[in-house]
């Protein structure tokens, strides 16, 4: 496909973060590069300077907002959750980064974290780790994996996968809490602000991660994909949520 050039931008940029991303927690770089585009529009929609490319949340335990090691602080946005059909708008926490790199990192250690992605990391390419990824339930959008693959088919980006021998040691991305809760949200490309979401898929001993993503891929894909990253402690689920990115919420009526 043909890029814009703001969307060549946005890949020039996010190509090396991906790599180190892989090198680092073995999550293939393709699959990383299509995640970001899915859910920041091309990186167009990352919550301002919070750097946030994939809607990774901040956990709040015994009253305390916390954010794991790789996260610098927190920015509170306007979160849309969908329960039971029915739309409802609340303020979520959500991480901070210095950088897009870190950004990238904190996903790859989420990935790596959680146990519903387990499989993901026994897989031979990027095609089969992207379609793993959606199995643990990554989001609720039966076409989340269709639309991941699209974009990394559409793009040619198994080229900028490492094979799996030269990936190096897996790491565990510091504490368990860095796992995080990730709700991806990706605005769609013609708007600044409002993000999809999704639903966590249960619990996963060692995180506390709700996570609910949802975005307009902005490409040729053509779908607004919700996804949902985390897993809850306590097995409760949220329904989804639309996370506001730069200039607040602007909901984007697809859902998960």
């Amino acid at each position: 496909m043909t890029l814009t050039p703001a969307q060549q931008q946005f890949l020039n940029e996010a190509i090396d973060a991906a790599r180190a991303t892989q090198t680092e927690f073995q999550v293939p770089a393709s699959v990383t590069l299509a995640q970001a585009i899915l859910e920041s529009g091309w990186g167009a929609h990352h919550m301002g300077n919070a750097n946030n490319y994939f809607g990774i949340k901040a956990q709040t335990v015994n009253g305390k907002v916390t954010w794991g090691s790789i996260a610098t602080g927190f920015v509170a946005l306007p979160t849309r959750e969908v329960i039971n059909g029915q739309d409802t708008t609340v303020q979520a926490n959500f991480r901070s980064y210095d950088s897009m790199t870190d950004s990238f990192r904190d996903h790859g250690a989420f990935l790596r974290n959680n146990s519903n992605y387990a499989p993901a990391f026994r897989t031979t390419d990027g095609i089969a780790f992207a379609r793993a990824v959606a199995a643990g339930h990554y989001a609720t959008d039966p076409r989340y994996a269709d639309t991941l693959v699209a974009i990394i088919q559409q793009n040619g980006f198994l080229k900028y996968d490492t094979p799996a021998g030269d990936a190096g040691a897996p790491q565990d991305g510091g504490t368990g809490t860095d796992a995080g809760a990730a709700d991806a949200g990706a605005a769609d490309a013609g708007t600044d602000a409002g993000t999809d979401a999704g639903t966590d898929s249960g619990p996963d001993p060692g995180t506390d991660a709700e996570t609910e993503t949802g975005t307009n891929a902005g490409t040729d894909a053509g779908t607004d994909s919700g996804t949902d990253a985390g897993t809850d402690a306590d097995a409760s689920t949220d329904a989804g949520t639309e996370a506001g990115a730069d200039a607040g919420a602007s909901p984007d009526q697809s859902g998960l």
